[in-house]
């Protein structure tokens, strides 16, 4: 049965149960699946705290202070690089679990 979202199932039954899980309808092996599943939950983190920055700085008080307003723009130029490099290492490890893939028994 796959999840509403479309992204992942674990094996429940077999030797793979314990190595592997499903995503997009491909075995993946687990420790590449944390090290996704770590990446994204970064990726939700920075995005967090990006909106956090974007939401203070729309505020008049902070935008009268050039200081704080330096400050703000700087903090938020840091973390929306490290939003964009996380997200890149997502892509590059989404598309290198799916490039290395086999099919299992003959069948995806």
């Amino acid at each position: 049965m796959e999840n509403p979202e479309g992204a992942v199932r674990r094996v429940t039954s077999g030797a793979a149960a314990e190595h592997a899980i499903y995503h997009k309808d491909e075995v993946v092996p687990a420790n590449r699946f944390k090290q996704f599943k770590n990446l994204e939950a970064q990726i939700k983190e920075a995005r967090e705290e990006y909106n956090e920055i974007i939401e203070r700085g729309i505020d008049p008080e902070r935008q009268q202070n050039p200081a704080t307003r330096a400050s703000d723009i700087e903090e938020g130029r840091a973390i929306k690089e490290k939003l964009d490099v996380l997200e890149r290492e997502k892509e590059a490890l989404e598309a290198n679990i799916t490039k290395n893939q086999a099919p299992q028994n003959g069948s995806k």
